[in-house]
């Protein structure tokens, strides 16, 4: 299992979240499961969460995002902007989460 690891204490930049997955996609999409590290991430603004987990959700569903990616390390702040951007993009696409 592969690992992606998000650094910086504070992601709060839609930009740099556009960055992250796109390099994200492009090296592990491909491949089987993936964690995302989260351990050093103190805080996740709702842009950046949206950009990056919600984003994927919208590109390739939730199921495939759900079986594929895990999260690991997260405060819980953290995974709830998480769950929450992943489950707005969910419901854009008539998914229910």
């Amino acid at each position: 299992m592969n690992t992606f690891t998000l650094s910086g204490s504070d992601l709060a930049s839609r930009r740099i979240a556009a960055v992250d997955r796109e390099d994200f996609v492009n090296r592990y999409w491909g491949e089987g499961s993936v964690v995302i590290d989260l351990s050093a991430v103190q805080s996740v603004s709702e842009s950046y969460a949206d950009e990056f987990f919600g984003v994927l959700v919208l590109r390739f569903g939730l199921a495939a995002v759900l079986s594929k990616v895990k999260i690991a390390n997260a405060r819980e702040t953290v995974l709830r902007a998480v769950a929450n951007s992943m489950r707005r993009r969910a419901s854009t696409v008539g998914v229910a989460a």
